[in-house]
């Protein structure tokens, strides 16, 4: 099931993709048990909020949830997940458009098995035509199996010791951030995966890309990067370079 929750609006539309989810495993607290907004909320009830100022749009704007997650968590490759994201933004395209009437931009946040399902729907809406400006992997599921589309810039990020989805980089992405703290302190593996649906983590990324290098016009970040947390800093590495604080 997909459901679209469109707020008045005024220049931009937020699409959450969420994960797997299950309603056994929701009722004894080891995940989510339901889809859509209840899905973010499950991992932190601040992150929403959050990620409006991560996404720099202001809390009128367009939200949209979409269920990206499969059946039984194993039935689906992120190939087939891929082309369900495709599928979706064909078959909602005309209503998302409608609705969207008036936006500049598309910006859209997954987490897990969402993540291929937003590079479908990415894919699909960039190449007709509309503006997708910026793309969130959260903890995505099979990275290394699908490519982030060209057009929108693209930010994943891990905690190096999820057990549920190792930390690889999908292709395409401008910045990859391999995280190791959470909440100060080495993220366990109970909670690695979905503590990047957190408040506090979305946060940490946000200083993160304000440590990079911007351009004074545009005020974009330059460059494709990979960032390592280590217990002493970070590892910021550019192409060739490669700078340690």
């Amino acid at each position: 099931m997909y459901l679209c929750i469109l707020q008045n609006y005024q220049t931009t539309m937020i699409i959450y993709i969420n994960g797997y989810w299950n309603r056994f495993t929701g009722l004894l607290g080891i995940s989510p048990g339901s889809p859509d907004e209840e899905y973010w909320n499950h991992f932190s009830s601040l992150f929403i909020s959050a990620s409006f100022e991560f996404m720099e749009v202001s809390a009128n704007e367009a939200k949209c949830f979409i269920d990206g997650s499969s059946l039984f968590g194993i039935d689906q490759l992120a190939g087939e997940r891929y082309q369900k994201g495709l599928r979706y933004a064909l078959d909602h395209f005309k209503a998302l458009k409608d609705k969207s009437k008036g936006n500049e931009s598309i910006k859209i946040i997954s987490h897990s098995e969402g993540g291929a399902f937003a590079a479908g729907m990415a894919d699909f809406l960039i190449s007709h035509d509309c503006s997708v400006e910026k793309m969130l992997y959260l903890s995505p599921r099979e990275g290394s199996d699908f490519i982030s589309p060209h057009g929108a810039f693209a930010i994943q990020a891990h905690y190096t010791n999820d057990p549920i989805c190792s930390p690889k980089r999908i292709c395409g992405v401008d910045v990859f951030i391999d995280l190791l703290k959470l909440d100060g302190k080495k993220a366990g593996i109970r909670y690695a995966h979905g503590g990047t649906v957190k408040a506090s983590s979305l946060k940490k990324v946000q200083e993160i890309l304000k440590m990079l290098p911007h351009d004074p016009e545009t005020k974009k970040i330059e460059g494709v990067w990979t960032i390592t947390e280590t217990l002493k800093g970070y590892d910021f590495k550019r192409e060739a370079d490669f700078i340690s604080i």
